[in-house]
């Protein structure tokens, strides 16, 4: 882990001021408001489930979106202590580690981050509401200097150096409509908000049957999510491979649980969140 130089694309950011939504919890079907507060230069994403009284976080429960606090994977993450449990993070954790956000208090009153369309576009409208301000400390990166693989089950996640940050994504569900969809991005803040942020979380419609027995998607609708059939989605398409812009979208949600920036070039071949918390730890390992 390395700071970034000193100019203004290499130095923290954070939020200009607070700025709240609200919404239904995919999973749970319970609402939940969600406010995101500017917090100092080296915070960097905290979740709390208590009213914020100081910027410095003293005397609070709090939560920081660090992999050691991911406690489970199936269908969304969650983030958990002995005190607190925030579920379904991903997306809000995709809209602030894409626009470049490194320091933010994230206040939820509700246990899981409200799904709203079901994509990252909501939580990228809300910061660009109040704005995004410079902070007078260098950026954190992790830098991949050598390859990383991981592999389980068919599914690989590949890390190699690079001196930007990009993803390459191909899924494959061998399904009768969707065929296999492969896309490649530099990341930046510029190609999150227009490529990346509005593709949507789907399911298959045989799926449902097996994600309600495990007392989820209560609060799901074709609001939030796409439906696929083996005809073709329920729902109007944004991009004719806006599933796999959607895996890009969960894995870089994923990857902010790193705490810092990243420069590398990552693949991935049909990942997943566990997929994606294991790399993650790995690059931990490695780059430490």
């Amino acid at each position: 882990m390395w700071e970034g130089l000193s100019s203004p694309d290499n130095m923290q950011q954070t939020i200009k001021q607070k700025v709240s939504i609200s919404g239904t919890g995919v999973h749970t079907g319970s609402n939940s408001t969600l406010t995101l507060h500017p917090a100092p230069a080296d915070t960097g994403i905290v979740f709390t489930t208590h009213v914020i009284a100081s910027p410095d976080l003293s005397g609070r429960s709090n939560l920081p979106a660090k992999v050691a606090s991911a406690i489970e994977f199936e269908h969304g993450v969650t983030l958990g202590n002995k005190d607190t449990r925030i579920m379904t993070c991903e997306h809000l954790l995709s809209a602030l580690y894409g626009l470049g956000i490194d320091n933010c208090i994230c206040e939820l009153k509700g246990e899981e981050v409200p799904a709203l369309d079901g994509s990252a576009l909501p939580f990228v409208q809300l910061i660009n509401k109040v704005g995004i301000t410079t902070q007078e400390k260098p950026k954190l990166y992790t830098e991949i200097k050598e390859p990383i693989l991981i592999s389980h089950q068919g599914r690989f996640i590949m890390g190699i150096p690079d001196k930007d940050f990009r993803i390459s994504m191909f899924i494959d569900y061998n399904h009768k409509w969707l065929k296999p969809q492969y896309t490649s991005f530099k990341i930046t803040p510029k190609t999150y908000k227009s490529e990346i942020a509005s593709a949507r979380t789907y399911t298959f419609i045989e799926w449902l049957k097996k994600l309600k027995d495990k007392n989820l998607i209560k609060g799901g609708t074709l609001e939030n999510a796409i439906i696929i059939t083996p005809e073709g989605p329920v729902n109007t398409l944004r991009y004719k491979d806006e599933f796999v812009r959607h895996k890009i979208l969960d894995l870089i949600g994923d990857l902010c649980l790193l705490g810092t920036s990243i420069k590398g070039h990552i693949f991935a071949i049909k990942p997943g969140h566990r997929l994606n918390y294991e790399f993650v730890k790995k690059l931990i390992d490695l780059c430490a």
